[in-house]
């Protein structure tokens, strides 16, 4: 499985909170991406609020939604005028299960390769 981060922002018509749903993989490293999308969404007209929901990840290192609460820290302290980032996660880790299996034959023309999850 790549380590990949996919995002949904859901925004109302009316002014409102934004709503940005992660799928796949939190790290670390991805947790700075999603950083700068969250920001995106907090600078929308009309946002009162972002809620980060993380509940549809398959994969999630604490590492990455600690990144994400210090972030929602620091935003609150020096911006309370912006929009308050809000992290909902759940409160166990998501070790990733993704088993890559090589066939024997890897490297020649018979090579097989599978994901499993």
């Amino acid at each position: 499985m790549k380590h990949s981060l996919h995002v949904l922002i859901r925004v109302g018509s009316h002014p409102g909170p934004v709503r940005v749903e992660a799928e796949g993989c939190l790290t670390a490293a991805s947790a700075t991406d999603l950083i700068r999308i969250i920001d995106h969404g907090a600078r929308l007209d009309g946002c009162s609020r972002v809620w980060v929901d993380l509940f549809s990840l398959d994969h999630m290192d604490l590492s990455g939604v600690a990144a994400l609460k210090d972030h929602a820290r620091r935003h609150q302290a020096v911006a309370p005028h912006l929009p308050r980032l809000e992290i909902f996660a759940p409160t166990m880790p998501r070790p990733c299960d993704a088993a890559v299996c090589v066939h024997p034959f890897a490297g020649t023309d018979f090579s097989v390769a599978a994901v499993t999850r």
